[in-house]
């Protein structure tokens, strides 16, 4: 490996962050044990916790007939469909320590969202969703608030009663945690759901103001799950409701800021 090594005679500054790195009288088994080598030294390295993430791409010139160009665009390529899976598991990772993040360091999130996760799986299976509908409702409830961990602590651990300021920050946590989690494919429907959660039956919620049927049914439902766990929850500025006087405010504002159907639903599904 050392003499490999010694090998790397000519690189090439392709950008701010694109590099070639020739390597005379080098098969591609080579190329691709000096890969290796080089993602193992990466692996062990941390910049505030998160990993490092450079994705490679490698041909061989085997025939002096073979234009170097080709093989450079092949190289290219092959570099950038690497990228793209790579970007998308570490967005993954990034979105899991966001997550681990909020829920560190206010552990009254942690248990809400555990709550609105369990509430919302289980009031899928109520309304007949399928396996992999309830998995991702499930998973919705998780991560519901992920946009919070843009919200200043002294906000989100205030003893008292939200200033309007206070809350116009608040307010834009759904569209934060919309664009964290939009970033990686796999959870980009999901990213919708979290982007509507605040919305409300009658359009006097936010960020959009959507009315009615226009807001994403898994976000209605998540409406419904956060709410009714929310005021369960003690608040330094008022008394944990009762789960029978929780319920009497979700039908209360059913129809107004709850979807009705999902309100009755859901009353069906707590008190039975």
């Amino acid at each position: 490996m050392a003499k490999l090594a010694e090998q790397m005679t000519l690189q090439l500054d392709l950008g701010g962050d694109e590099f070639v790195i020739i390597l005379p009288n080098s098969s591609a088994d080579d190329c691709a044990k000096v890969v290796e080598r080089i993602q193992r030294y990466l692996s062990k390295e941390r910049v505030r916790g998160l990993e490092i993430s450079i994705s490679f791409g490698f041909e061989t010139k085997e025939d002096m007939k073979q234009d170097i160009n080709d093989v450079f665009k092949n190289t290219e390529n092959h570099m950038y469909r690497h990228k793209i899976y790579e970007s998308s598991s570490m967005r993954r990772g990034t979105i899991d320590l966001i997550t681990s993040t909020l829920f560190a360091k206010n552990g009254r999130e942690l248990i809400h969202s555990k709550n609105v996760s369990a509430l919302a799986e289980a009031l899928a299976e109520r309304m007949g969703f399928n396996k992999d509908d309830t998995n991702l409702m499930r998973l919705t409830g998780l991560m519901h608030d992920i946009g919070k961990i843009g919200i200043p602590d002294s906000i989100l651990n205030k003893n008292g009663k939200l200033s309007s300021d206070e809350f116009d920050e608040i307010k834009k946590h759904p569209e934060i945690g919309y664009r964290i989690l939009s970033s990686v494919n796999e959870f980009s429907e999901l990213s919708e759901f979290v982007l509507e959660h605040h919305e409300k039956w009658d359009g006097s919620g936010y960020p959009q103001g959507l009315k009615g049927e226009a807001i994403r049914i898994e976000a209605r439902m998540i409406a419904i799950c956060y709410a009714y766990d929310a005021m369960l929850t003690l608040r330094t500025y008022r008394e944990a409701l009762s789960g029978e006087d929780a319920m009497k405010e979700i039908n209360r504002c059913a129809g107004s800021q709850f979807d009705p159907v999902i309100a009755e639903t859901f009353a069906k599904m707590i008190t039975n």
